[in-house]
């Protein structure tokens, strides 16, 4: 098998999601401003989120799902350190907060019911989402969307345009998954 590592968003992003991005950061008002919301609305999720309802596990609690974090980091590129939590849920996906050091939430049922390639397909996808910045704007998007809403002339531009570039995203997200599995 040939193993990629060194792997870098611009190299998978998805054409579509290119093209978006790059629009709505000629916006520096709206970089700016989705940078302050999803800063913010990142802190106050963080805070609310994890005291009570996760706890954090450490190299020595769950040292195979530690190890395949390195792997998908190594196979990305991506050399920040990362926290991992966990919560008793059904949910489908790792919930992802950014900060100093980022936080991956894993929901017990991935844990428990996913095969090692689908964890590893799901934390693919959440380092891919940490990596290319979409997490933060992900966050600011969830925040803006309802102020924008407001305002009907920006909204009906606004919100399709945003709806849109998430699914491009997705895409983006799911090509990283992909990727770190290295399986035909």
């Amino acid at each position: 098998m040939i193993e990629l590592t060194g792997l870098q968003v611009k190299d998978f992003i998805h054409p579509e999601e290119s093209v978006a991005w790059n629009a709505l950061m000629k916006a520096t008002w709206l970089k700016r401003l989705l940078d302050w919301l999803g800063s913010y609305q990142a802190r106050l999720e963080l805070k609310t989120n994890l005291l009570g309802n996760t706890f954090g596990v450490t190299r020595e609690d769950m040292p195979e799902l530690y190890c395949m974090i390195r792997e998908v980091c190594d196979v990305l590129d991506y050399r920040q350190p990362i926290q991992v939590y966990v919560y008793r849920s059904s949910d489908l996906d790792i919930k992802i907060y950014y900060g100093d050091t980022p936080v991956l939430i894993y929901p017990d049922f991935i844990l428990n019911d996913y095969d090692r390639d689908m964890i590893r397909f799901e934390t693919g996808r959440a380092v891919t989402m940490l990596k290319s910045d979409n997490a933060q704007l992900r966050v600011a998007l969830w925040a803006a969307i309802p102020l924008v809403s407001g305002i009907p002339a920006v909204g009906e531009v606004a919100v399709p345009v945003l709806a849109s570039w998430l699914r491009k995203a997705d895409y983006t997200e799911d090509r990283g998954g992909l990727l770190v599995c290295q399986n035909m």
